[in-house]
Formats: structure tokens, C-alpha cells, sequence
């Protein structure tokens, strides 16, 4: 007997060991996976092997799951759509109901290994799962078997986050946490009063949906409290479980019980609170000895980290801090007690100690004491006890001056109010003098700006160069010397960089280039970033890279100086974006951000303007990368800065607004990016030549978009004249505009103008450092070649452009756009064949991108998915998706008629 119950004490060890391993390789690359099986066969080569059969089964499954999904497998009356989740027990796809009586999305668990033993659990789990029924309990629809003998449950489909990301999402309040928490609890409440364990309370298994709603999913490794006798559960049970959410019975290879699933919370309290999990736990035999404390601190994070904890639950450092000594604190450490004894003995009653909580009344999970018991009472009824104090206060005072000094009292109490006063009316002074320091600043600003738009026109009436200009300006009174020339050459420069005008920039540089040399090296580190950006916009890479170096080297000098480093930050940043390298760029913006946090809250005291150009970069990059709704959230951002600092209209504030346009068209909200340009065409008075060049070719692409091709004709060709002649035709910028005019002309067949486009747009774009712009070029010249010839060898070079472009330009939005309005020039043109092959891609393209409901590229994708070849004919959902289109797009939309006679005379 004794050596059977050591071989059973032995296998127990090494299956924990085996599932810790696998748990940890199998995310891991194929390569990563050999090292590491190579590393432990040398001190084990049992658990090695044990480990690669488990590694290469896992690989085996998830190509089954594919082979489903692909092959449109069927489960009873549903269709298989795609894998939503995969645990040690079965495969989870978002299916939908295929008969007649109803349309219904829901999730289906189909089990992943066909053992006897196992689909005897997976049976067991559709009992357990009937059983439930709670508002925040994911409920039982169907259950069967496939031909294959794989037991499969349909259920409710939840669209949701886990419980962690959706509260750092939305960035909730402590207060919120709390109440999900304690909607989680009445739910395993009602499970074990249908006598259920659930076992495996982990944020994945706990979802929030879009509406605030908390799911708890997968009873898979519950456990029936009047099963718990039988030895053959038992032993499945103590296996199943997720370690870094188990309770230390759980790891100790002990029983479930309903405090296993109060410790879970009381982790998942922990984590929502604390926003750290609790340290892995090895399982191995000497785990039995681990002390499992949980605790509510911060002590090993840094200090950035720990502010980013703090805003996401709306707290500043201090009081999360506070929390750590708080009855929260008391309350996780009796849920998650190492004794489960010393534990809450339901849920119910660590709801209720949660309540307790939240209004400020003693709690169960901390020892009463009289102080405690006062101290509760008085902050839930604070303004009556404050009263009360301070009346019994005053009669203190009185009879206390009654009886002592009281003129030394009242004399006293006459020179704190005298210093009282003295102290609000500096304060107030110095909230004047502020208020009036700030519309100074804006003051100068606008005049500043009327200044140079006057020198502007000046310049092109009389003919006066940037070399005449300096010395006039030389000449001037109190103007003489090179420091007042520096000053204001750095104001112009300042003002021509803003304006996007690279040209002017570079000339009031050289006019004043001895001066600048005589200049400190802040003077210096500035006339350097003003002309690499004016280089940038003028397509040479290389030489703004010189300028660059030589900011950094200002930068070495000047450590400390926090705004040198970040101009230093977001020069390289830029560079990179413009070489299409968004990746590398996105970082050095987010640090470059981070290094000015006066204006994150929202101050007034810094350069407004410099730091929302920086922002808007940042976003432009998060646009890029398909970071849609970030790219938005900055760009309100620079609004709201703006507003606070009362920065006036500008060509700064123009540029932002036209990126705005360029994030609504992004997410196929065409309609909304349409108001956009025309209130912006009806409200911008500031504006420079650039700025009003770019917002024109970004609204013409909006009404390309929305099927209005002859308007878009009319604005296209002038600003992409007009921003090339700022920037010069090598420019990037340049590039853009004629390639989008290419596109434009290409829609309204006029092939010859399109190649007229293509060939100007050939020197910023056909080798140009960003791969983005050099892959539009290809993808364009592509299609122009298909549309002067249109064989199966042009079409096909076109669509790998399209493809390639897809992965490397713009987040894989742009790609998208151009695909579905080719798919009606190809409709137009009676290809009908090609155009379903388009379409096709398109949908492979949409997939991936988080379009909003009111989306036209969305509503687009709905029309080609609901007629595909190979689906099931539904008139119902082709009506849906054709009534929706109509109501984004109109009626008389070109793509709309086009597509209208595939789907509706199916």
C-alpha cells in the first residue's frame, strides 16, 4: 500500500510539472520550443518527451480547428465561423444558427480529444450548464455530438473584454470594480446553490461587454459538490485547473470547494485593484510548502508604472497608495486566506463586506474596536459630527477665553486673518498675472502671424527676398544687433514651419545663418530642427538626417533640458514615419510626449502650439498603424490643450483639423469626414498654402468615396499643383497628392490624365525611403496598366500590388479603400469575374480593422459577404445588408448601382 500511494504521489508531481512546462512553451515560437525541450531532456528526459508528444498534439489541433472553419464544418443547425477561444478541454468558434426559424450568433465548444473519459466531463458540463440560470451566467442553447463522436455545446455568444481589460479600457473607478466584483459574486453564489464549483474564476473566463454587462463563462472544470466522492472525479478535478488563479488547496493537489472559487475572487479583486497579478506559482512537490499570501502593495513597480495604475482607476498616486492601508485591503486578504476556513464563507458575504465597504460601515473582515466603530460612523455621517464638534468646539473656545487671555486671543486671531488676507490677495494677484501673461502670449502669437502674412504679401508685390527682408529688419531701430536678428529669425522660421512652408523657412535661416552660428546652443539646436523639417517636407531625407545628427549633438550638451531632447525625440520620429518606418517611429513620439507632462495636465506655461504639433505626429502615426481610435483620442487631446491654453485659429490648428478628416475616412466613415471638410471649407481663416493644398485632395478623396467624382475632379488637380510647387516635385507630399489624383482620373476614366498624374508623382514616390508611398506608386501604375489592358496577367500583378501595399502602407486601411472602389470600376466595365475575385480580398482585408457601425467600407463588406460564392443563399440578410448600405451611402451611389444586380437578382 505504501508504495502504491508513493507511485501515485509521484505521478501527481510529474503531471503538474508536465502542465506547468506546457503551459509556458506552447505560445512560444517552433524554434524557441526545441531549445528549450533540448535544455530539459538533459536533466529530464522522460518529462522532455512527455512534453514534445503534448506540443506537437497542440499543433495538430489547431490546424483541426482551422481545417473547420475553412471546410465550413457544421455542428447540428449551426455554421462554424471562426476559433474565439481554446482551452485543455475543447476549441470554442463564434458559429451562427443556419435553419429557417431564426437568426442567432452563439458560441459552440466542441470537444478537442475524442476519450471516453473526457467526453464523460464535457457531458457532464451541459448538465452543469442547464442548470444555470442568471443574468450573468452564460447560458446553455444546444448541445449534441458530430459524425466524428466530438461532443459540442452551443452557447450564449458574449462579445465582450476580460474583466481587466475592459476596466483599464475605459479607465474605471475603483467604485466600478467593486460592483462587477460583486455581480461576479451573486453569480457563484447561485452556482453553488445549484451545488456547482466553478474552479477556474480567471479574467478570461469573466467578460464585460460593450453595454457594462458581466458574463461568467465555462463551467468546463466544475465540479459537483454531491460528485465529490467519487474517486475517478476527484482525480480529473485536481488537474484542471489555471495556476496562476488557483487556490493553494487547489495547488496542493487537495479537493475544490466552494472557498477555492472565493479565493479567485478575491485574486481577480486583487488584480482589478492593484492592476498586478499575483507571481506565478511553480508547481512542483515543494510547492506544498509555499506560503500564499496576497497582498495589496506596490512595492516592486516603478514609478511610471505605478502612475499609469493610478489613472487607469481615475486615482493620482497617493491615494492608490492609500488603498494598500485601507478596509479593502483587509477584505482581499480574507477572501484570498490561506486557511479556507479563515476565508468568507459564501460569496454572498464578501458582496455584502464589499458593500459594507463602499458605504463607509464596519466590515466582517476586520476585528471591531470602538475607535474603529466611531471612526466608520463619523465618516458616513461627517457633516452632522462636524457640526456637532464644531458647536461643543465653540463653547470650548469661549469658556476659555472667558476664563484666560482672551484679548491676547483676539489680538492673535486679528493677525492670522490680516496674514489670511494678505496671502488670497497675492494669490489672486498672481492668478492675474498669469491670466494676463497668457493672452500676451496669445496676443504676440496672432500678431506675430498677421506680421508675417503681411511680409508674405509684401514680398510678392515688391519683390523683396528673405536677404533684402533681413537687412530692413537690421535697420530697423533697436534692431540692430545679431542677437534681436536671431530672435526674430528664429520667430519667422518658427512661424514658416508651422505653416508647412519649407521654402520661406530655409530662407530666413540663410538670411540670418552668421548670426545663428554666434547663437547659444539653444538658438542653435532650434535653426537645426526648423530646417530638418523644412528639408523633410522638401523630400531630402539625407540632409534633414544631417540636421538631425547635429540636434543631437546640441542635445548631448544639454542633458537636462527636457524640451531639447524632446524636439531631438520627435525630429527622429518624424523621419522615420516619413521613411515609412511607423514602427520605429510610434516609441520615439510616446517618449518625446512623456517628457513634457506640464502639458499632459493640461498647463498653460509651456509652447501650446509645439506640443500639439508633437501630438499630432503621434497620432498620424497611430493612424498609420491602424490605431484608429487612439489617433482620435490624441487628437481631441490637442483640442482641449489648446482651448485651456487659448490658442487661437492657425495654420497649426488648420492641419490637426484636415487629420481629423484623414482619421474619418480611415474608419469608412465617409458621410462624417464629408461635414467635416465642408464646415472646415466654410470656417478656416488661418491657413497656410500647404495645409489648405492637403485638406482640398483629402476632402476630393472623401467625395470619391461618397460618388460625387466629378466635385472630386474639380479640387484634386490645383492642390496637388499648388502643394507641389511649395514643396518641390521631389517631395513625399507632392507624391501623395498626384498619386491620389492618378487614383481620381482613374475612377472617371480619363486613363491619360491618370498617367500624366502617375508620371509627376514618379519623383517623390517611385524611390522614395517611405515604403508606403513607394508601394502605392506600384500598386497605381498596376492598375492603370489593367485598366489599358485588362488580361489575367494584369490583373494579377495588380492584385499582388495590392496585397503588398496592404501590409506596409497606412495600417492596411488605404489598401481596403482602394479595393472596393475598384471592385466597381471592374463592375462597370462587365468584369464581372475579376470583380468577385477583388471582392473576395477585400473581405480578407476588412477582417483585421475595427470599423465602426457607421462605417460605409463596413456596410460595403456586409453586401460582399452576404453574396459570396459558397454561401448559403439568404434574402433576408442580402435585404439587411443592401438596406444598410442605402441608408450610409444613398441610393444613387455609383458602387451602390453596380453591385445592386449581383446580390438582389441572385
Amino acid at each position: 500500500m505504501t508504495t502504491l500511494n508513493t507511485t501515485t504521489e509521484t505521478e501527481k508531481h510529474f503531471h503538474a510539472r508536465l502542465r506547468s512546462a506546457f503551459d509556458r512553451l506552447v505560445n512560444l515560437e517552433q524554434s524557441a520550443q526545441q531549445l528549450e525541450l533540448a535544455t530539459l531532456a538533459q536533466s529530464d528526459a522522460l518529462l522532455s518527451a512527455e512534453l514534445a508528444k503534448l506540443l506537437r498534439h497542440s499543433v495538430l489541433l489547431d490546424n483541426e480547428s482551422s481545417e473547420l472553419v475553412q471546410n465550413h464544418e457544421k455542428l447540428g443547425a449551426y455554421q462554424l465561423h471562426e476559433v474565439i477561444g481554446q482551452g485543455g478541454m475543447g476549441v470554442v468558434y463564434r458559429a451562427s444558427r443556419l435553419d429557417d426559424s431564426f437568426s442567432q450568433t452563439v458560441a459552440v465548444k466542441r470537444l478537442a480529444f475524442n476519450l471516453q473519459g473526457m467526453s464523460a466531463r464535457f457531458l457532464r458540463e451541459r448538465q452543469i450548464l442547464a442548470r444555470l440560470e442568471h443574468p450573468n451566467i452564460a447560458r446553455l442553447i444546444d448541445g449534441g455530438a458530430d459524425s466524428s463522436g466530438h461532443a459540442w455545446l452551443a452557447m450564449e455568444y458574449v462579445q465582450g473584454k476580460p474583466i481587466t481589460l475592459a476596466c483599464d479600457a475605459q479607465n474605471a473607478s475603483i467604485r466600478r470594480r467593486i460592483a462587477l466584483i460583486k455581480q461576479l459574486a451573486l453569480a457563484v453564489q447561485h452556482a453553488h446553490s445549484c451545488l456547482i464549483v466553478h474552479r477556474d474564476i480567471k479574467p478570461g473566463n469573466v467578460l464585460v461587454s460593450d453595454s457594462g454587462e458581466l458574463k461568467l463563462l465555462d463551467f468546463g472544470i466544475a465540479k459537483m459538490l454531491e460528485e465529490a466522492s467519487d474517486p475517478v472525479n476527484l482525480e480529473q478535478s485536481v488537474y484542471a485547473l489555471t495556476p496562476a488563479y488557483a487556490a493553494p488547496e487547489q495547488l496542493e493537489r487537495k479537493p475544490a470547494t466552494t472557498a477555492s472559487d472565493i479565493y479567485a475572487i478575491g485574486l481577480l479583486l486583487h488584480e482589478l485593484i492593484s492592476g498586478l497579478k499575483r507571481k506565478s506559482i511553480d508547481m512542483r512537490a515543494e510547492a506544498t510548502s509555499t506560503s500564499y499570501r496576497v497582498s495589496l502593495s506596490w512595492e516592486d513597480i516603478s514609478a511610471t508604472q505605478l502612475k499609469r495604475i493610478a489613472e487607469q482607476r481615475a486615482l493620482d498616486v497617493a491615494g492608490l497608495l492609500a488603498l494598500g492601508r485601507s478596509d479593502l485591503a483587509r477584505i482581499i486578504a480574507k477572501a484570498t486566506a490561506s486557511d479556507p476556513a479563515q476565508r468568507y464563507a459564501t460569496p454572498t458575504a464578501l458582496s455584502d463586506d464589499l458593500q459594507r465597504y463602499c458605504e463607509h460601515r464596519p466590515i466582517l473582515a476586520r476585528a471591531p474596536s470602538l475607535p474603529y466603530t466611531v471612526a466608520r460612523f463619523v465618516r458616513r455621517n461627517f457633516w452632522a459630527c462636524a457640526s456637532t464638534g464644531l458647536a461643543l468646539l465653540a463653547l470650548c473656545v469661549s469658556a476659555l477665553i472667558a476664563v484666560q487671555q482672551a484679548q491676547l486671543e483676539r489680538v492673535q486671531r486679528v493677525r492670522a486673518d490680516q496674514q489670511t488676507a494678505m496671502a488670497q490677495a497675492q494669490t489672486h494677484a498672481a492668478q492675474d498675472a498669469a491670466r494676463e501673461a497668457r493672452s500676451e502670449a496669445h496676443s504676440h502669437e496672432l500678431l506675430r502671424e498677421h506680421f508675417v502674412a503681411v511680409l508674405a504679401r509684401t514680398s510678392k508685390e515688391k519683390s523683396l527676398d528673405a536677404d533684402q527682408l533681413m537687412d530692413l529688419v537690421a535697420t530697423m531701430p533697436r534692431q540692430s544687433t545679431a542677437s534681436d536678428q536671431r530672435t526674430l529669425a528664429l520667430a519667422l522660421a518658427g512661424i514658416f514651419n508651422r505653416q508647412s512652408d519649407p521654402q520661406r523657412t530655409m530662407r530666413v535661416l540663410d538670411a540670418a545663418a552668421d548670426a545663428l552660428r554666434e547663437g547659444s546652443t539653444s538658438e542653435q539646436a532650434k535653426a537645426a530642427n526648423f530646417r530638418a523639417q523644412a528639408l523633410m517636407l522638401q523630400g531630402d531625407v539625407a540632409a534633414a538626417q544631417q540636421q538631425s545628427n547635429t540636434l543631437a549633438g546640441f542635445q548631448q550638451s544639454r542633458p537636462e533640458s527636457s524640451t531639447m531632447s524632446a524636439s531631438m525625440l520627435q525630429l527622429k520620429g518624424v523621419l522615420l514615419l516619413n521613411s515609412g518606418d511607423v514602427a520605429g517611429a510610434t516609441p520615439l513620439l510616446e517618449q518625446a510626449v512623456g517628457l513634457l507632462p506640464e502639458f499632459a495636465k493640461g498647463r498653460a506655461n509651456g509652447d501650446a502650439l509645439a506640443h500639439g504639433a508633437l501630438l499630432a505626429n503621434l497620432s498620424i502615426a497611430y493612424l498609420k498603424s491602424g490605431r484608429l481610435v487612439e489617433s482620435i483620442n490624441l487628437l481631441d487631446r490637442i483640442d482641449a490643450l489648446w482651448l485651456q491654453a487659448g490658442v487661437g485659429q492657425n495654420s497649426q490648428t488648420s492641419a490637426v483639423a484636415n487629420a481629423r478628416g484623414f482619421a474619418l475616412m480611415a474608419q469608412g466613415r465617409v458621410r462624417a469626414a464629408l461635414l467635416h471638410y465642408e464646415s472646415l471649407a466654410k470656417t478656416l481663416t488661418q491657413e497656410s498654402g500647404l495645409a489648405k493644398a492637403t485638406r482640398q485632395a483629402a476632402h476630393a478623396r472623401a467625395l470619391l468615396l461618397g460618388g460625387q467624382t466629378a466635385a472630386a475632379l474639380d479640387l484634386i488637380a490645383p492642390s496637388a499643383a499648388s502643394a507641389c510647387q511649395i514643396t518641390g516635385a521631389s517631395a513625399n507630399i507632392c507624391a501623395r497628392m498626384y498619386l491620389a489624383a492618378a487614383d481620381i482620373w482613374l475612377a472617371s476614366d480619363q486613363r491619360e490624365l491618370a498617367q500624366r498624374a502617375l508620371d509627376k508623382a514618379a519623383a517623390g514616390a517611385k524611390d522614395s525611403p517611405d515604403r508606403g508611398s513607394a508601394e502605392l506608386y506600384r500598386l497605381t501604375e498596376a492598375l492603370l496598366a489593367y485598366e489599358l489592358q485588362p488580361d489575367a496577367q494584369r490583373f494579377e500583378q495588380a492584385e499582388r500590388a495590392l496585397l503588398r501595399y496592404a501590409q506596409i502602407g497606412d495600417g492596411g486601411y488605404r489598401a481596403l479603400e482602394y479595393a472596393l472602389h475598384w471592385t466597381q470600376r471592374l463592375q462597370a466595365a462587365g468584369r464581372k469575374q475579376d470583380a468577385q475575385r477583388l471582392a473576395n480580398i477585400a473581405i480578407k482585408l476588412g477582417k483585421p480593422l475595427d470599423l465602426p457601425a457607421d462605417s460605409q467600407f463596413r456596410a460595403q463588406l456586409a453586401i460582399f459577404e452576404s453574396t459570396a460564392s459558397g454561401v448559403t443563399y439568404d434574402a433576408a440578410a442580402i435585404a439587411v445588408a443592401h438596406k444598410r448600405a442605402e441608408q450610409l451611402m444613398g441610393v444613387a451611389h455609383p458602387w451602390l448601382k453596380s453591385w445592386a444586380h449581383v446580390s438582389l437578382n441572385r
